[in-house]
């Protein structure tokens, strides 16, 4: 399981036997758990500046506030607002959700008609922790009509070319802070398991989900395997059964098992590979042995018949003459010379006439040399016989044992056996010339009949290999399969163990943690159901694999229904917000900003206002750009009395777009609080308290924007910029922060504000500093109004200027 936390290719090492990979348990099991813990980095938008992209012609620059707050882009249909927001998804993520699943027309589109010169989208960011910005450009030259022919690049805190040199790609997969209109309503069409997934990608479980789906399709590839094999088996297994030889007995009582991890596939290889055989003594080495019985051959019965009958001929000859006796007269005459040379000269002592003298010796030992030759070659043929008479009766072998088991193997041996019984029958004693005549005239008939039994056993052995051979190729091609079958049928049950265990620990997990994220979404759906008799109870992230789906719990009037088919259009678009606002918003994202584009239509009043009051929440700790041609949400805004930026677009001939901030908080302050000195319904006395404090949430709300800007853009964690705005409680202390970047100096702020803009500016900072505690004149009221718009816009300029 660990393995296949940690890729592919681990847990093919792992199923393979290797365990190297078990040393880097602890960093795998580190990486899923602690994925959620990680620390986010605070991304915010400080500008997008866009050209001939969409409905924007010469370049045209929207410039945001970075760090939480709310700002509306408002514009009317065709004014090219929305450009703004296309331009800056299609930067980051190189696609625009809103024409994906449009037709060609749209993306063929993208480029404005009023502008021959190259494209350029152009966005700068402000990242937490990092002084510099980081500016990211896509560009198209002139006449490029691909919209995939855009080059990247990257510069300021981080430097490189293509998208990739972002960085943000698996963020922005997980936590896409882009929501366009279409993808409002499209949740009624998107399939249970698309929901699912966006929602369970912002629960760092990706890790945990790719190796449940690693291991299922490891399982699933081996139990597709091994039961091809074994349903391939069941053929090998009648193939077997059709032949009658040990051989196919013992392979199929090796795989005769249904399951592959049964089979002795190591007795199966050694019988195909011809290793072993399992016969022993048996059919096939008996047809082998019979189908090369030896029979002397015609050369050497020929030969060694002619070998007895020229030794018996030589030994006749021999016999004709005195050389069978030559040894014994030189025997006698030796005697005699032994005699003369121990005595000397005497007479004949056997014949009495002749004298044993000198003239005698000397023709005696020449005689004895000759009759020692006859002698000599008298034995030799003596001795050549013997071993001819020894070697014809060698031939005279009997059967070899095989012979007498033919029957055995379906070889008739009784023609051979009886030829052979008379090869054999020759009685020990009878001469040598019949010995010689029986092996020539005897051995053709042995020859005939051992020949038949030859040809015999070689076409059963011939018949039997014939059978086998085919099942055995067959076999030895199957049987690497056959094994890599039986691993997989060992490895299946774990395999589905771990998936299983896996899965349920993943859905333990990815409840707990989705959990947070259901909860705030039944809140923003409580605030934007506004006159609605949909209640959202519960969302679940149920099943898994492909019934994988996002459950939603709805009732209508407390009776329970399906959730997109009781709901009105804008109701939809209210649960797409409730969705996906919750994911965006958790603290695990690196973005600090979200956009939503066109959320107001098809909703009714109340649930506009509920959507301004949901806005608001979120742009507690984010970045909230909304775009939108609806009036509602402005009015809205104003009536709730919500603080926000309102940046106006507006669209003249020529595609050329101009944006102008029609309305911040500073100023929305002051607007109000030139209501307050134009009414008749509040009473003075009240009046005169209201105002100053209007004036200073004004001057607060100013001060607390040129703060966040130049912080954040110098790297300054937002965290700790906003702890740093929390502690400076006090007017004076906001505007030193603003004015001197030292919240300390705040005994300062008078003096600096009365040498850089007047004194009349000094002054009504200190009206509104503590006018609600000291009622201001009420005739002074609509001059302090005044004097306080002048500082604030001078404040919000060094803003700008950042």
């Amino acid at each position: 399981m660990i393995a296949a936390l940690e890729g592919d290719a681990t847990l093919m090492q792992a199923l393979a036997g290797d365990r190297s990979h078990a040393a880097s348990v602890s960093t795998a099991v580190d990486e899923v758990t602690e994925s959620a813990d990680r620390p986010a980095t605070g991304v915010f938008v400080n500008r997008i500046a866009v050209q001939g992209f969409r409905g924007i012609g010469s370049r045209s620059t929207l410039d945001l506030a970075p760090g939480p707050g709310l700002t509306l882009v408002v514009g009317r249909n065709g004014s090219g607002k929305s450009s703004f927001a296309e331009a800056l998804e299609f930067l980051l993520t190189g696609e625009n959700r809103r024409w994906a699943e449009r037709s060609a027309v749209w993306k063929q589109g993208w480029r404005n008609l009023h502008l021959a010169e190259p494209v350029e989208i152009e966005a700068t960011f402000a990242i937490e922790g990092e002084r510099q910005p980081l500016v990211a450009r896509c560009t198209w030259p002139a006449g490029e009509t691909e919209l995939d022919a855009a080059s990247t690049a990257v510069r300021g805190v981080r430097r490189g070319d293509g998208r990739a040199a972002i960085g943000w790609d698996a963020a922005l997969s997980t936590y896409r802070p882009f929501l366009p209109y279409n993808e409002l309503g499209s949740i009624a069409d998107s399939p249970p398991s698309a929901l699912f997934d966006v929602m369970s990608a912002a629960l760092g479980i990706e890790s945990l989900v790719d190796a449940h789906k690693r291991l299922r399709e490891q399982r699933l590839a081996r139990e597709k395997r091994f039961k091809a094999v074994e349903s391939d088996c069941s053929r090998h297994r009648t193939g077997l059964d059709e032949i009658d030889d040990e051989r196919a007995r013992t392979c199929a009582r090796a795989i005769e098992a249904s399951e592959a991890d049964a089979w002795d596939l190591d007795a199966l290889e050694l019988v195909v590979e011809g290793a072993i055989d399992p016969e022993g003594d048996g059919g096939l080495p008996l047809l082998g042995k019979l189908a090369i019985l030896p029979i002397p051959s015609a050369e050497d019965v020929l030969a060694t018949a002619g070998r007895l009958q020229a030794a018996v001929k030589t030994t006749r000859d021999m016999a004709a003459t005195d050389a069978g006796r030559a040894g014994q007269i030189a025997d006698l005459l030796q005697q005699s010379l032994d005699l003369h040379a121990a005595h000397g000269d005497q007479p004949c002592p056997v014949c009495g006439d002749g004298a044993l003298d000198g003239v005698w010796r000397e023709r005696t030992e020449g005689e004895i040399k000759r009759l020692r030759q006859e002698a000599r070659a008298a034995m030799q043929a003596q001795q050549v016989l013997h071993e001819a008479r020894h070697k014809a009766r060698a031939l005279l072998t009997e059967p070899p044992p095989e012979l007498r088991r033919a029957e055995e193997v379906g070889v008739d041996a009784a023609d051979l056996t009886t030829v052979w019984s008379h090869w054999t029958s020759l009685p020990a004693n009878v001469p040598d010339e019949a010995l010689v005549e029986h092996l020539r005239h005897s051995h053709a008939s042995l020859k005939d009949a051992a020949a038949t039994l030859h040809e015999q056993a070689a076409a059963e052995l011939r018949r039997r290999e014939d059978a086998w051979r085919p099942i055995a190729r067959s076999l030895r091609e199957w049987l690497p399969d056959a094994k890599q079958a039986a691993l997989a049928r060992r490895a299946a049950p774990n395999l589905r163990k771990a998936e299983k265990w896996l899965l349920d620990e993943t859905g333990a997990i990815r409840a707990e943690r989705f959990k947070p994220i259901a909860d705030r979404a039944r809140d923003v759906w409580v605030l934007l159901r506004q006159n609605s008799a949909v209640a959202l109870d519960d969302l679940e992230l149920a099943g898994g694999s492909t019934q994988r789906r996002l459950a939603l719990g709805v009732s209508v009037d407390g009776v329970a229904g399906q959730a997109l088919g009781v709901m009105s259009q804008g109701e939809i678009h209210a649960l797409a917000l409730s969705l996906f606002l919750p994911r965006v918003l958790l603290p695990e994202s690196p973005f600090g900003f979200v956009v939503i584009d066109d959320p107001v239509q098809a909703m009714d009043p109340g649930k506009v206002d509920g959507l301004a009051r949901v806005l608001h929440m979120a742009a507690r700790t984010r970045q909230v750009i909304v775009f939108t041609h609806d009036e509602r949400l402005p009015e809205s805004i104003r009536r709730l009395q919500i603080p926000a930026r309102v940046i106006e677009v507006a669209r003249r001939a020529q595609s050329v777009v101009e944006c102008r901030e029609t309305r911040h908080p500073a100023g929305q302050y002051l607007d109000d609080a030139r209501s307050l000195t134009l009414t008749t319904d509040l009473p003075p006395a009240a009046a005169a308290r209201a105002v100053p404090l209007y004036c200073r949430l004004s001057l607060e709300a100013a001060s607390t924007e040129v703060v966040r800007r130049r912080r954040i853009g110098r790297g300054d964690a937002h965290a700790a910029v906003e702890e740093t705005l929390t502690r400076a409680r006090a007017l004076l202390q906001k505007l030193a922060l603003a004015l001197l970047d030292d919240v300390e100096r705040a005994g300062d702020v008078l003096p600096h504000i009365n040498a850089k803009w007047g004194r009349e500016a000094g002054a009504a900072v200190a009206w509104s500093n503590r006018g609600s505690h000291d009622p201001i004149p009420p005739a002074q009221l609509k001059e302090l109004v005044s004097r306080t718009d002048r500082v604030t816009r001078s404040i919000l300029s060094l803003a700008r200027s950042k």
